[in-house]
């Protein structure tokens, strides 16, 4: 029997919290962990190391999203006697607390991301701009595989359970698939900064759920289309 079997009452939530929404993500259900001291924990203990370090990169991907206004959420802002103050996410600047704060009413800068939620539908599509697919929010297309018989919708190098499923190859296509603009960075530094957020979903993170310095080069000299370096113009 598999302990860690997600319950069926989370499929009924429309809003989740972050670590919440990172546990299913990666498959697992939300009571095996928790949020605390601004950390995802192993509330039970019963999660292995590489099971807490996925989840706790996928939070702090959920967060950097959330904060860089490329993931709409409900921020939560802690105020003094247990007051709180909601606000809709559309990047860290817009949490304006100066029209707030009063003399007997202060709220703190930083976000509650504990009580943070976002709403499901928004964490779908961003899920699917990243080409992820996790099996809790997309049901629909899990089906039993075999050798010769994938989902034809997902590219075979992406499914984690087929017989020559490669991390690194998966890591690297999908980095050059979603970086397609680097701006002002070279496309060798976009590269690195979507695999570092990125991670924990590929399986390229130590026991501690840090990006593996190696594996993010290895993957990201794979993927730059630009190796003489340099950064690329910027298409706007």
């Amino acid at each position: 029997m598999d302990t860690k079997k997600i319950g069926s009452g989370w499929s009924c939530f429309d809003t989740l919290t972050v670590w919440q929404a990172a546990a299913l993500i990666e498959g697992l259900d939300p009571k095996f962990v928790e949020y605390l001291s601004d950390e995802v924990t192993n509330s039970v203990g019963d999660l292995n190391s590489e099971e807490h370090a996925h989840v706790k990169t996928m939070a702090l991907a959920l967060i950097q999203s959330i904060k860089a206004g490329k993931l709409e959420a409900t921020v939560v802002l802690d105020g003094r006697l247990g007051r709180e103050f909601e606000c809709p996410s559309k990047g860290e600047g817009q949490w304006d607390i100066t029209n707030m704060s009063g003399p007997r009413l202060f709220y703190k800068k930083a976000p509650n991301w504990k009580k943070t939620t976002i709403d499901v539908s928004d964490l779908k599509n961003w899920l699917l701009g990243r080409s992820l697919r996790p099996a809790f929010f997309f049901p629909d297309e899990k089906a039993e595989k075999s050798n010769d018989n994938f989902d034809e919708s997902v590219p075979e190098f992406l499914v984690k359970d087929h017989p020559r499923y490669a991390p690194k190859l998966a890591a690297a296509v999908s980095a050059w698939c979603a970086v397609t603009n680097p701006k002002k960075m070279s496309p060798k530094q976009a590269l690195e900064n979507w695999l570092r957020a990125n991670a924990g979903h590929f399986g390229l993170v130590d026991a501690r759920g840090t990006p593996v310095k190696t594996a993010i080069e290895e993957c990201s000299k794979v993927a730059n289309w630009k190796g003489s370096g340099g950064a690329t113009k910027s298409q706007g």
